[in-house]
């Protein structure tokens, strides 16, 4: 089983589908984790919220993924309180 993943100017695209049995969770989590919190530091508008959203819920499919997705949301309804899109993206993740 493998989970491909494609690093591009300092951000992990998902590639096909994450395994939800991934052997190696907890390292793919914290390369999401890292690069997500620049991505959304360096990214505004709507596309982006959307990207986000999109590889927050393949991070819920991996072993582990459900904690550091709220985690992680958590930290960005604080950090960006004032980006309503972003807020609204992210609403489904409550």
């Amino acid at each position: 089983m493998t989970v491909a993943i494609v690093v591009y100017k300092g951000l992990i695209p998902v590639v096909g589908r994450i395994l939800t049995n991934a052997t190696h969770s907890s390292e793919i989590l914290s390369l999401f984790t890292d690069d997500l919190r620049v991505y959304a530091e360096k990214n505004l508008g709507r596309s982006h919220y959307e990207y986000i959203a999109r590889v927050l819920r393949g991070m819920r499919k991996l072993n582990g993924g459900k904690e550091a997705v709220k985690q992680l949301v958590d930290e960005f309804r604080v950090l960006y309180k004032r980006r309503p899109a972003m807020m609204e993206e992210l609403g489904e993740f409550i």
